[in-house]
């Protein structure tokens, strides 16, 4: 990012004026781009939470069940 940061850094004979709309260009769609990077991440996390919140629940309830099958078969 520092090295991408570097690239943006406008030339000494270069209009200024144009190069601080192209810079302002390029870092907002940098910041889309993240964006919507973190979107895809939490669409992704968002599911294999749900995943994981199903998987463990079935297991409590599968581990309770034979606790409670075994402790009535041991009286």
């Amino acid at each position: 990012m520092r090295h991408w940061l570097m690239q943006l850094v406008p030339r000494r004979n270069e209009d200024k004026h144009k190069s601080v709309a192209a810079t302002t260009s390029k870092i907002i769609q940098k910041h889309q781009k993240i964006i919507s990077f973190s979107r895809n991440i939490e669409i992704l996390y968002s599911y294999i939470a749900l995943l994981q919140f199903v998987s463990n629940t079935i297991m409590i309830c599968s581990i309770g069940f034979v606790i409670v099958t075994v402790s009535n078969t041991i009286k």
